[in-house]
């Protein structure tokens, strides 16, 4: 893993060369490159077989994590509750990786919104050219809508390329704004 300073880093590793394996043992090992930094975390550890195609929907955002939350000319913090008249239009975004094997092309990703009973959208956001075999990228999605209410946001994102999918049930993902 290439040395990063001040980040955590995910990391996707293609165990394929294991298949058929009896047994597999797995070690970590770290350096803090002297400067006592610490911290390693595992998480969402999963053994399975790998696709040729598929698309996966990661992790859903109600905003933007991309810009620096401490940039005082945009609003960029996750709201869980704010008032009426200070909201602006949604920015929406979803971490979408490729988990399969095969190159994926014109990886698309989009959002329909339900407030107060009534669907908006759907909305999408930019295409995605290609996504190699265990890329993960962040797709953004500027909706311009604004609630006119009070009331809770439910975003659901759908994940598509060309081509089929192998595991459909990983291509889509929901988040709810109170």
């Amino acid at each position: 893993i290439p040395a990063v300073e001040g980040e955590w880093q995910r990391l996707f590793v293609d165990l394929s060369a294991l298949s058929g394996s009896t047994s597999a043992r797995l070690r970590f090992r770290w350096n803090d490159g002297g400067v006592w930094a610490s911290g390693i975390a595992l998480d969402d550890v999963c053994v399975r077989q790998r696709l040729a195609q598929d698309l996966s929907i990661v992790a859903v955002y109600p905003h933007d994590p991309a810009p620096s939350p401490f940039n005082t000319a945009d609003r960029t913090l996750r709201y869980t509750e704010i008032p009426l008249e200070q909201v602006e239009a949604l920015t929406v975004s979803a971490d979408v990786r490729n988990s399969g094997t095969g190159i994926l092309r014109n990886v698309t990703v989009s959002t329909t919104i339900l407030h107060d009973g009534q669907e908006f959208g759907p909305f999408a956001g930019s295409v995605v050219d290609s996504l190699m075999p265990g890329e993960e990228v962040l797709v953004r999605i500027p909706t311009g809508w604004t609630p006119t209410a009070l009331g809770a946001v439910d975003l659901n994102m759908l994940g598509t390329a060309d081509g089929p999918d192998d595991d459909m049930n990983d291509n889509s993902g929901m988040s709810i704004i109170h």
